[in-house]
């Protein structure tokens, strides 16, 4: 099962395995100006994932907003507005709005989404910091989202969390840092899925003198890890498979921009089985 958006206006689900594929145009989200503030800077996630208790597929459409003060005056002061949130559930054919209980209004998610069981997972960071430095995760069972607190040496503000992946059902993530000007990439693994303030396990170091970990594609079923480099230098990615047992990383000599590389899993279903190929769920918001 696959989820693509359309220019922000429409999914496309499609079930290869009984060739049928379903459209679902997304709500607007209407944004008030607001007085004496201008530059406005929207920014929207989207997850997708089936719920494993009611097995229905779902579909979440996050807008963050922040707005900057009043250019004549050179105040570069920033304005975070309270998220807007709107889910979509198959069940019903309609999306829902939440708007309790929603992560602080300065975090922004950023990335691909990780799903596990029933949680879907984005790295984020906040307004005024470049570099992700927390989790975001939405309950497809409670349809609640939270923010994950990191601990450890996550909060030392020399480490970037690159991105996460999905190893044997747990999360696994990808924290970057130098040592005396040397890229050095840390795997770590969450010990516990679904919990507020979670620790992790450190699963090795990489060390890559001549290039510097991207972000992680996904995982061989040996546990080799697959990834995307950057060569020192240049502007272009790379991909490349660390083994862990020779600590040695191999190029596959798949090259291309930065970014472009992507890979998940695929799990065979009969959804959409009962739907008609081809219908387009209407833009409807349940109240």
């Amino acid at each position: 099962m696959m989820a693509i958006s359309l220019g922000q206006q429409k999914f496309v689900l499609w079930n290869p395995a009984i060739r049928k594929s379903v459209g679902i145009r997304v709500p607007y989200m209407s944004h008030k100006p607001i007085e004496n503030l201008c530059d406005i800077e929207v920014h929207d996630a989207f997850g997708f994932g089936v719920c494993p208790v009611a097995f229905d597929l779902t579909i979440i459409k996050i807008r963050c907003i922040h707005y900057k003060r009043n250019r004549r005056r050179n105040d570069k002061a920033i304005v975070n507005v309270p998220w807007k949130v709107q889910v979509f559930t198959l069940s019903t054919g309609t999306w829902s709005i939440l708007s309790t209980n929603l992560p602080r209004e300065s975090v922004r998610p950023r990335g691909a989404q990780v799903v596990i069981d029933r949680f879907i997972y984005w790295v984020a960071y906040e307004v005024g910091r470049s570099e992700p430095n927390l989790l975001i995760m939405f309950d497809l069972t409670a349809k609640e989202l939270k923010e994950i607190n990191l601990t450890d040496s996550f909060t030392n503000r020399r480490c970037s969390i690159e991105s996460i992946s999905k190893l044997r059902e747990s999360l696994v993530l990808l924290e970057y840092h130098l040592e005396e000007d040397v890229s050095v990439g840390c795997l770590w693994m969450m010990k516990e899925q679904g919990v507020s303030r979670s620790s992790f396990t450190k699963m090795y170091t990489i060390k890559l003198p001549d290039a510097t970990i991207h972000h992680i594609l996904g995982f061989r079923k040996t546990g080799d890890l697959i990834m995307e480099t950057i060569p020192n230098y240049e502007k272009y990615g790379e991909v490349q498979i660390y083994k862990q047992n020779y600590e040695y990383a191999d190029n596959l000599g798949i090259d291309g921009e930065d970014n472009s590389f992507f890979m998940c899993s695929y799990v065979e279903s009969l959804l959409l089985l009962d739907k008609s190929d081809g219908y387009i769920y209407l833009p409807i918001v349940r109240t």
